[in-house]
């Protein structure tokens, strides 16, 4: 049996998808143009030999600044979405995996375990969400000329390929799936544990004291 009152609030699982969202999308956001870099160096011939910094300018050089932004609305939409559904289905799914683990006969009864099983869960909706946007963006870096953003790259992307912009949804979960788990379940293992160690000594475990920890 599911412990249900131990479910998020609808209240508190909004903040949850906001705060992911609004982190990812200034944290990807502000990485576009080192995303541009790496996928040119691994793409175009011109430049793979180059240093990071020498294939910046030579980008730079050759298409002006602005190219360094190339795909910057795909990233921003993608990474703002699947950031808000990862971070906010986690904290939903958490207590529902902590008691699945907790009740299994079969399962090690493991805090750890569940933190683990809800961060792949949440990570399969999210890649599943990024998936097209980050096919849209490499296509948009790797030919400029496809399209002008995501508004209509997208689209003509979908209408040329359909379902075939899925192709690299098993290595982006690959890739972002373990990631996750072991991101997520380590964050909820060194908080609280440092949670518990600032109570030992004394320390009051307020919000204020939380938040520092945390952060």
């Amino acid at each position: 049996q599911l412990l249900l009152a131990a479910a998020v609030s609808g209240s508190d699982a909004a903040r949850y998808f906001f705060a992911g969202g609004i982190c990812c999308c200034i944290s990807h956001g502000l990485t576009v143009p080192i995303d541009v870099v790496k996928t040119r160096m691994q793409t175009d011939p011109e430049i793979m030999q180059l240093s990071v910094r020498d294939a910046a300018a030579f980008i730079i050089e050759k298409e002006g600044p602005k190219a360094l932004l190339t795909g910057f609305g795909s990233t921003i939409i993608g990474f703002t979405t699947s950031g808000a559904v990862k971070y906010g289905l986690y904290e939903v799914f958490k207590p529902f995996a902590q008691d699945i683990v907790s009740s299994s006969n079969v399962l090690p009864h493991s805090a750890i375990l569940g933190f683990l099983l809800a961060g792949a869960s949440a990570e399969l909706v999210a890649s599943t969400l990024l998936c097209p946007l980050e096919a849209t963006r490499i296509r948009l870096v790797t030919d400029p000329s496809y399209g002008s953003e995501v508004f209509d790259a997208l689209p003509r992307m979908w209408s040329e390929r359909g379902w075939g912009i899925y192709d690299a949804l098993p290595a982006i979960m690959t890739k972002m799936v373990p990631g996750t788990m072991s991101q997520l379940a380590s964050y909820e293992f060194f908080t609280r544990s440092a949670y518990a160690a600032a109570t030992s000594v004394g320390l009051q475990a307020d919000s204020s004291s939380r938040f520092l920890i945390s952060t």
